[in-house]
Formats: C-alpha cells, structure tokens, sequence
C-alpha cells in the first residue's frame, strides 16, 4: 500500500496542472482501466480480484500517470493545480468509458460516489449533491411561479467541485443559495437571482 501512495504522491508533485489534451487523457484512460476493458467495460472483470490486484498496483498507476505527465507530451505545467484537476475529472465523467466505470463503482456503493448532481426541477426544485470523492452539486430550479423561491444549488461533497448555482426565484420571490464547494478544492455556487417585485 505504501508503495501506492508513493506511486501517486509522486504523481501529484509533476502531474500537468493545465487541462490535458484529449488525446492524451483518452490514452491515459484506457491505460489505466485496461484490467476492467476489453473495448468496453467488462462486468466480469469488475468484480475479478485478479484486474483489481492489477488496478490496484503501483506498477499499473505508475505507468499510466507517468506518461500522461511526460514533457514532451500536449501538456504544459502551469500554477493552477485546480484548473487542471479539475478539467481532468470533468473530462472522465464525460468519456464514454468514465461514464461505464462510475456507474459500476455508483452501484457497487449505492450512492453517487463519482458524478455530478441533477438540476432542480418544478417537483424537486433544489440541486442533487456532487459525488462524494468528485462531482459538480446540481443547479436549483428557476421558479417560473410568482411568489415562490427557486431551488437551492446542489452542494459539492467531494474531495473537488462546484457547488450547483442556486435558481431563480418567481415574481417578488428569493432566489435560492448557491451550493457549497467541495471540501479541498472548488467554488461555492452562486445565488439565485431574486424575482421581480410589484410594480
């Protein structure tokens, strides 16, 4: 396990702090998760110790973190560890392959451990919560009815993101709170807008 920690410590000090270019994450990804893929994920192999012993190694992380922060590579060091992280996580939620790797991991713990919350709607008008490792809080509902509030932003419960923006409030209504920022890195979302009152 020390050797893990190591392994990605040593990562984090040289790791590109710039959005990384989607080649090199796309190639990274696949690196990375090639114990649970064969072209798509495999559910087998989700629940094989022997992928997760590979998954897990310092050997397996080493290789893939080091070559998605190699000089040379599109990326560029810079002095925003947030940007960067970031635009990287944002990026694995999107990827078709991120997208089958959380729903797995989701399931496995019964919650939303990596994703982002839903926007707010009319019958649930405040934001869902980010996942609690990573994930964006959901926007709040923009009421469209007079007096009534709009929605809370969704909060941010991971490690990183940032909080939903709080909804609209209807004619002479509050607009909602923002959502708060994940607990190491993130923005606090902003509030609503309050509705207009009478003229």
């Amino acid at each position: 396990m020390g050797s893990k920690v190591v392994g990605i410590a040593a990562f984090m000090a040289i790791a590109p702090m710039t959005a990384p270019a989607h080649a090199d994450l796309e190639d990274m990804m696949e690196a990375l998760f090639a114990p649970f893929t064969a072209g798509e994920l495999d559910s087998q192999a989700a629940v094989d110790s022997s992928a997760w012993e590979t998954f897990l190694s310092a050997d397996h992380w080493n290789a893939a973190l080091t070559a998605l922060a190699e000089p040379g590579s599109a990326l560029s060091l810079s002095f925003d560890p947030y940007a960067g992280l970031y635009s990287l996580a944002e990026k694995w939620i999107d990827s078709e392959i991120g997208g089958q790797v959380n729903g797995v991991i989701n399931q496995l713990f019964g919650s939303t451990v990596i994703g982002n919350g839903a926007d707010g709607t009319e019958a649930n008008p405040n934001g869902g919560a980010g996942g609690w490792i990573f994930g964006n809080g959901g926007a709040g509902w923009d009421s469209t009815t007079d007096g009534v509030a709009g929605g809370a932003g969704g909060a941010a419960l991971g490690i990183l993101g940032n909080g939903g923006a709080g909804g609209d409030g209807g004619a002479g209504a509050a607009g909602g709170d923002g959502g708060a920022a994940g607990w190491l890195f993130g923005n606090g979302g902003a509030g609503g807008d309050a509705g207009d009152g009478p003229t």
